[in-house]
């Protein structure tokens, strides 16, 4: 046979086993692609001294008039802000906090026809009680703006005037007991679920967040009624207007001036979200994780987003925890939307799901963070750790200082080399490496036969000139791409000197 060029197209394939996902990669941890090459993902700095006292839900940055940097961190009873390594509370002393995340258990709870009959179901079978209690963080100029579903009042921060404020406060006129808010490009700012009533979009006369006189016909302020028997869950700004998620379909709000200021459309039925923060946006399209199906929205019609890793993470998904937990954000550096969720028996988010737009690939890995925010105004993404740091990302090739290596990896499915009906003797493997030769190394998978033991070969270390000393042999073979060192590095085609064994 001599040389087999192995050509593995980017991204992960992950099917119920190796063998149905040939020539495919199947696994992966902390790596991407660009084009054909196979590339570690950046490592993160801390931005913190001191680790946070509880975990982050929201995330948002912004420089006011003096050009100071800030970023916004919301948690289920805090609000604070990062300047530098610096931490400040402007909590309101009033605020009222997010309930504690608890399910219920007991007689009637979980799948039907599953546990004994007459027997209450345990706490694990249980489900969330109440609906998710979520964050907005948003800028009016170079004020902050914030609402938390649970105190329902729009606060402000407001950063023109001198002393700082020490606390955020109550803009007095808004509609108290919402659940969601953001500002327009009209500068309106809105609020979801305004009053306490559930369908309710309401927002202020243009460029005045004071003045929400609903009967004044000289001001733009509004409100509408979407006609839904549900609930609105979140909304995003989108290019041409706002997108509202409520619990069953999606509507866009679009700005047509006065009398009526805002349209509202329903654009899209039974995808509504996974959880309130499961959706990234950039500027051209809102990518969403729905309860079974991933959607798109670029300025058309909603479409359903076809996914390699679909079943892999639908199954492995902690169904109650995952209702509040999930959050998505794009990349900011790297095309990519990245999706965050607690993994079964875990109640905060422990691992990921990639999806690179440009290539339309997808890749999972391990990483337990809590919160994201795109690379925009912030120089890079920033995310928040289960750890209560706060981390600055694609910076180095490090965990905060700790080494990576055993955690940047990617493994094949089964490759298909002479058919599978005898064994194939491997010698020597060939690696395309970009640069950065001497930080992977390569490991092998074999098998006899298809449901007998798996057998690992290795590491086989490339050297200079790319050839990789090894030996192994079977009939089922795979492959393991992991990094040996703490750096930059790539990997494009894959050569191996294969050669008949015995056959069967």
């Amino acid at each position: 046979m001599a040389m087999q060029p192995i050509k593995l197209p980017p991204g992960v394939v992950k099917a119920a086993t190796p063998s149905r996902a040939r020539n495919r990669y199947w696994d992966a941890n902390l790596v991407r692609w660009r084009g054909d090459h196979l590339l570690p993902v950046g490592g993160w700095q801390r931005n913190t001294a001191e680790p946070l006292p509880e975990p982050v839900r929201r995330i948002s940055a912004w420089r006011d008039l003096q050009d100071i940097f800030r970023i916004a961190l919301g948690s289920d009873s805090r609000l604070q802000i990062l300047e530098g390594a610096t931490v400040i509370d402007i909590t309101p002393a009033d605020f009222e906090p997010t309930p504690p995340f608890v399910t219920v258990s007991g007689f009637g709870i979980g799948p039907y026809n599953a546990g004994a009959y007459g027997t209450p179901r345990p706490l694990a079978d249980g489900r969330l009680f109440g609906r998710p209690v979520i964050w907005s963080l948003d800028n009016f100029g170079a004020n902050l703006l914030a609402l938390c579903g649970s105190d329902g009042r729009l606060l402000l921060w407001d950063t023109t005037v001198l002393p700082l404020p020490a606390k955020v406060v109550p803009v007095a006129t808004a509609p108290e007991h919402s659940i969601a808010m953001l500002v327009t490009e009209e500068r309106h700012v809105m609020l979801f679920g305004a009053g306490g009533v559930p369908y309710r979009v309401a927002w202020c006369s243009r460029e005045d967040i004071n003045d929400w006189d609903f009967t004044n016909p000289t001001n733009s302020a509004g409100f509408f009624d979407l006609s839904i028997s549900g609930f609105i869950v979140n909304a995003v700004r989108v290019r041409g207007g706002v997108l509202i998620f409520t619990d069953s379909d999606v509507w866009l709000a679009r700005y047509i001036g006065q009398p009526f200021v805002y349209a509202f459309e329903r654009i899209g039925e039974a995808c509504s979200l996974y959880g309130p923060y499961s959706f990234a946006s950039n500027s051209s399209a809102v990518i969403w994780m729905g309860r079974q199906t991933f959607w798109v929205f670029d300025g058309g019609a909603v479409r359903p987003l076809p996914c390699d890793v679909a079943n892999f993470l639908f199954a492995g998904i902690d169904a109650f925890a995952g209702q509040s937990r999930v959050h998505a954000a794009v990349n900011g550096l790297f095309p990519e939307a990245w999706f965050f969720y607690p993994s079964s028996g875990q109640t905060e988010c422990d691992r990921y799901v990639i999806w690179n737009w440009q290539e339309n690939w997808w890749s999972v890995g391990a990483l337990p963070r809590s919160a994201m925010l795109a690379a925009s105004v912030a120089p890079y993404p920033v995310m928040a750790g289960a750890d209560g740091h706060i981390f600055e990302h694609e910076k180095g090739w490090t965990a905060a200082g700790l080494t990576r290596v055993g955690e940047v990896w990617a493994e094949t499915a089964n490759i298909a080399i002479g058919g599978g009906d005898q064994r194939i003797d491997i010698a020597q493997a060939q690696f395309d490496s970009g640069h950065g030769f001497a930080a992977t190394r390569m490991l092998a998978f074999t098998k006899e036969t298809g449901d007998g033991p798996e057998y690992a070969e290795g590491p086989f270390m490339p050297s200079a000139d790319g050839w990789t000393d090894c030996r192994f042999s079977g009939r089922d073979i795979r492959l393991r791409i992991e990094a040996a060192q703490d750096g930059d590095w790539s990997l494009g085609e894959l050569r191996l000197d294969a050669q008949p064994g015995a056959g069967r």
